[in-house]
């Protein structure tokens, strides 16, 4: 048992420090290669942000979610970079916007249109040498 612990503690210690190299060469001039980069990201566990929501009340747990706290615990703004959940952040945001908007809080309203504005910068980096008809219709 000790072994497996002492196994898994370094393949810990190894990730953590494939994240601190890929996050110091992101700060500094060092560049790394292609190869290099790909096995460091091999190596690390990716974090996918998750909300519990409780259906049932008790008297213990009285926690009350809204939408807006939900997309604030997911992390939509850091999302719309992430390709694996950029389509479902726009998909999201396009119905809130079209069938919703009326009935969400102001709160909900603000975040949902700083929201939008990621979408759209992000959009606008990305295809910024294409021709202005090619942005996707949100």
């Amino acid at each position: 048992m000790l072994l497996l612990s002492k196994g898994l503690n370094n393949n810990i210690l190894l990730r953590i420090r494939n994240i601190r190299r890929i996050y110091r060469q992101s700060l500094t001039n060092e560049k790394l290669s292609v190869d290099e980069f790909k096995s460091l990201l091999e190596n690390v566990v990716f974090y996918q942000p998750h909300i519990y929501l409780n259906m049932n009340v008790t008297r213990e747990v009285t926690i009350t979610s809204t939408i807006t706290d939900a997309l604030i615990r997911l992390d939509m703004k850091s999302a719309v970079h992430d390709i694996r959940r950029f389509n479902y952040v726009c998909k999201l945001v396009k119905y809130l916007l079209m069938h919703r908007l009326h009935t969400l809080s102001g709160r909900s309203q603000i975040y949902l249109i700083e929201l939008l504005k990621v979408i759209m910068n992000h959009g606008e980096k990305a295809f910024q040498f294409l021709q202005p008809c090619s942005f996707r219709e949100l």
